[in-house]
This record gives structure tokens, sequence and C-alpha cells, in this order.
């Protein structure tokens, strides 16, 4: 799963915590880098990306991942509290 995280506002998004879940239960997490850029690598499934930053609304996406050698992607807007 790849993405990128973009804030509202023009905030830098380096640095978003990204949650991965699947069926409900966190299993990883990573942060993004300085272009917002985040990725996972997960079986064939589905899931769900959870970003957090503070001063801003957690925001989801949903995902699937179909196919292992193509990557899934999963971008996720945030918008400031």
């Amino acid at each position: 799963i790849i993405g990128r995280v973009t804030l509202n506002g023009g905030d830098a998004p380096a640095g978003t915590n990204v949650f991965l879940f699947r069926e409900g239960i966190q299993i990883e997490s990573t942060q993004t880098a300085s272009d917002g850029q985040y990725r996972f690598y997960v079986p064939v499934g589905s899931y769900s990306a959870r970003a957090s930053r503070a001063g801003f609304a957690e925001a989801e996406v949903p995902v699937t991942v179909g196919d292992i050698t193509n990557a899934a992607r999963a971008d996720i807007n945030m918008t400031s509290l």
C-alpha cells in the first residue's frame, strides 16, 4: 500500500502518523516522509489507513490489496480543526 497524506492549509505533512487496520485491528503504523508519502507491505486483503496529526481531524480511507505485484493506493487528505 502506498499513499500520500496532504494537509489543507499547506502545512508540511512530514511526520504525520499513519495507522493500518485490518478488520478493525491496528496491524501496523508508520510516519510520513517529508513529501507526505507512506507505505506498508501487506498481503492481499481489505484494510483501512488512518492518518493522525495534532491540530487536524483524523482521516481514514479504505484500501483493498488485490494483487501483491501492483501497489494499492490510499491517499489521505486531512482537514484542520
